[in-house]
């Protein structure tokens, strides 16, 4: 018997433990940081919580992890989608609120590859793929998923369990068709993820659509990404007076009024890193996001330039860059920095350039510069 089958309500929220590994879009090649949380290992079991699950990292997992697929119901949640496992390994679909579609629009199954130590009680994650969620026959690759997102939540966990115990006595081709059916409903009009159907940005964000160049092997590709150049209500936009946001396409100008630039300020979530500013462009530079280019550089961080003229600016150019060390921040003008800059986190003193500093090579992991600065 698992150990929550006994009981009338689900396990208690309590720790969750982490994962990631990076893992390729089957469509366009791209690399995604895949990451998340789950509770698939038992975190509270014999005070075995909050650990991180990356490659060649073997965690200690208390129980003999086998035991995962030998039940057909696992701590009463995970249910075994196919029959047939591989030796040592348990192949675990993400959580279903943790599945996302990649960049180019391609909707995305994460399944865990585990291996299994009974004899250590451990599991280490030794890679992470990425199937196609429509497309792909997922089922026939996966040993576990969650019941979540595959049977509804009424508010009884008796009948939550019940419904999966009904749900693995039936044939592995019912079983692979209700995995199928589940996905399918979690991405609800999968083309509406496509970058030529992406919906408008949220208030206070900007939509900058176009193609995208990797500054490290020139490879582009179209795509749209949304970054916050409004700041906080009532304040002045980061970009001038005159923006209201919106989607812009590289090419787009923008009439805004450009007196800040004279002034040595950060400009709503964005910290300014050098003084005077460039007379005829404007760089913004992005936070590092959980993507990144198929070459392999490592995680993206947008790009974007503009020129500047008496009009105001132009948005000139869309480029992903990775950023190693502070010297990959040579030529940007103003960084995102919303966790520093938001007006409930803003200290009480302005941010001076050097704290900037500090903050963007811890925040974003950044090495110092090889030139000593």
């Amino acid at each position: 018997m698992a150990r929550s089958e006994a009981a009338s309500y689900p396990p208690a929220m309590g720790a969750f433990d982490t994962y990631e590994a990076p893992a390729r879009c089957p469509s366009c090649g791209d690399i995604n940081y895949l990451g998340g949380q789950t509770k698939a290992f038992e975190p509270d079991f014999g005070e075995h919580f909050g650990r991180h699950f990356e490659p060649g990292a073997p965690q200690v997992v208390g129980y003999v992890p086998s035991n995962m697929i030998r039940e057909r119901i696992w701590d009463g949640e995970w249910w075994r989608v196919r029959d047939r496992a591989e030796p040592r390994r348990i192949r675990l679909l993400a959580d279903f609120d943790e599945l996302v579609a990649c960049l180019c629009g391609r909707p995305l199954a994460a399944i865990l590859n585990l291996e299994y130590d009974d004899d250590a009680r451990t599991l280490e994650l030794r890679s992470i793929d990425a199937l196609d969620a429509i497309e792909d026959d997922v089922a026939a690759q996966v040993d576990l998923a969650s019941g979540e997102g595959v049977v509804p939540w009424t508010g009884d966990y008796r009948a939550f369990v019940a419904e999966l115990e009904a749900l693995v006595e039936r044939p592995e081709q019912v079983r692979a068709q209700t995995l199928r059916r589940a996905l399918h409903q979690h991405f609800d009009g999968y083309e509406r993820w496509s970058v030529a159907n992406a919906d408008e940005p949220l208030v206070g964000w900007c939509r900058l659509q176009g193609e995208v160049r990797c500054e490290a092997c020139g490879a582009t590709r179209e795509r749209a990404r949304v970054l916050s150049l409004l700041g906080s209500e009532g304040a002045e936009p980061a970009l001038g007076a005159g923006f209201s946001g919106g989607a812009l396409r590289v090419g787009a100008r923008l009439a805004v009024s450009l007196d800040w630039r004279e002034r040595d300020e950060h400009r709503g979530p964005f910290l300014r890193l050098r003084h005077p500013l460039p007379a005829d462009s404007l760089t913004l530079c992005g936070a590092p996001e959980r993507w990144g280019c198929g070459c392999g550089a490592g995680r993206a961080a947008l790009i974007v330039r503009f020129a500047v003229d008496d009009g105001g600016l132009v948005l000139e150019e869309l480029t992903t860059r990775s950023l190693h060390t502070l010297d990959d921040l040579e030529g940007v003008d103003l960084a995102y920095a919303s966790e520093l800059l938001h007006p409930t986190a803003r200290p009480r003193e302005p941010v001076t350039r050097e704290e900037a500093i500090r903050y963007l090579s811890y925040r974003w992991r950044l090495a110092p510069s090889a030139r000593g600065g």
